[in-house]
């Protein structure tokens, strides 16, 4: 049960994103994906009725663990493409991929769950919004953005699952905006400019591993990785997935 409270909602301004989330979740049935049962409020709080994920988030096993294998990366990470190309097919970019939103069932297969920032777009969106460490540069660029958002968030995610940790290449701009100064304010700017410049170099033939070793390092692993097939999966998630209760909603 997902309990929230009213007066918080309203006061960090999650009404759409609580809408969005019980709009977004009450049409879609996936394996993979946390199913919602039922929604109701009372004068306090709103309720919502969700699958029972007895194992966890991700995030608490991927740090006693330090690094997962690459086995384990390959197994986890291909449980994701399916749900992303599932939530993709009805034009739902997620938009907020990471472990803490990653959920072991009792057979330790992964469930995505909190769809707050879930969001159905036929072209583009220009909504700031995200886990800094996992944020495309479309993003922050404020160029508009799309499905492709999702898989940058899943290489960055494969790369923590191998490595331990996240590749930090945005989130160390935006923790100034935890401060609202007008100087912070500034140095924000700043370096979201500089941010931008980096990005674009990439369109003059520079790449990521000239700026970040770290990455360049586990090129061949993450290459490993993402080039295993989803395939035997597949025939799981055909079988699991509910008759006739996935309704399009690509026209809402």
């Amino acid at each position: 049960m997902k309990v929230l409270k009213k007066t918080d909602v309203v006061r960090l301004r999650q009404v759409e994103h609580v809408n969005a989330e019980r709009f977004i979740l009450a049409r879609i049935r996936h394996p993979f994906i946390v199913d919602l049962y039922a929604t109701f409020q009372d004068n306090l709080n709103i309720y919502m009725l969700l699958s029972y994920v007895p194992g966890g988030e991700l995030f608490s096993h991927l740090r006693r663990a330090h690094r997962f294998s690459p086995d384990v990366t390959r197994f986890y990470l291909a449980i994701i493409v399916l749900a992303l190309r599932y939530l993709h097919s009805y034009n739902i970019i997620y938009r907020d991929l990471k472990p803490e939103n990653l959920l072991l069932d009792q057979r330790g297969y992964l469930r995505i769950t909190d769809f707050g920032f879930a969001k159905v777009v036929d072209d583009r969106t220009w909504t700031l919004c995200g886990t800094p460490e996992y944020l495309a540069p479309e993003i922050i660029q404020s160029d508009g953005h799309g499905k492709a958002v999702d898989w940058w968030a899943c290489g960055i995610l494969c790369y923590e699952m191998l490595v331990g940790y996240p590749v930090r290449i945005i989130s160390q701009l935006l923790t100034l905006a935890e401060n609202t100064s007008s100087q912070s304010h500034f140095m924000m700017i700043t370096h979201l400019e500089s941010m931008k410049r980096f990005f674009k170099a990439r369109s003059t033939g520079r790449t990521m591993s000239t700026h970040f070793p770290a990455i360049s390092s586990a090129h061949s692993s993450i290459r490993t990785v993402l080039s295993a097939s989803v395939t035997s999966l597949e025939p799981l998630m055909m079988s699991s997935c509910i008759p006739g209760s996935e309704v399009s909603i690509g026209g809402h």
